[in-house]
């Protein structure tokens, strides 16, 4: 990967946390709990007299604290061929989402900004795990390059949005 490929996980530290609020003035914590970069330089042959692999990427894990209770995410970043972009997986909570491109997305801090370098899940790329039990889950999260996760939205409308510093 790339140094620009690598600052999806190098952006962040472990210990970060991070403060979101709802439109109701609620409060959630997310503390990234684990980075782990793999980034192969050589390719890998996976199997004898098959194409070499070049595998290389990066896993960021977290916690979120909603309420009473916790909640884990995990974004997964992998460039399968070297010179290609990069493929992305997250979960939040029981939504999966597997095999997605970034893009850019309009975000609201104190104005209107388009963040570049946005993995978004929502009903459209993503399922809830077949084990989720709750009654109000997780319906989409963005996730940006520069600055982590930035917004997320239950099932029932609440949006919480990250609260910046500046």
């Amino acid at each position: 990967m790339t140094e620009d490929d690598l600052k999806w996980a190098t952006n962040r530290k472990v210990g970060e946390t991070m403060i979101f609020e709802s439109d109701e003035g609620e409060q959630d914590t997310v503390v990234i709990t684990s980075i782990d970069i793999y980034n192969s330089i050589n390719p890998i042959n996976t199997y004898p007299n098959s194409m070499t692999d070049y595998l290389a990427g990066a896993d960021i894990k977290y916690i979120v604290r909603h309420n009473q209770d916790y909640f884990d995410g995990w974004l997964g970043i992998e460039k399968r061929n070297n010179g290609e972009s990069l493929w992305f997986s997250a979960h939040f909570d029981h939504r999966f989402a597997y095999n997605l491109k970034s893009q850019d997305y309009s975000f609201c801090v104190s104005h209107v900004e388009t963040v570049a370098d946005c993995v978004i899940v929502n009903e459209n790329n993503s399922r809830l795990g077949k084990h989720n039990k709750q009654t109000n889950p997780v319906l989409s999260f963005v996730w940006s390059k520069e600055y982590g996760l930035i917004q997320y939205s239950f099932k029932d409308g609440t949006m919480y949005k990250r609260k910046f510093n500046y």
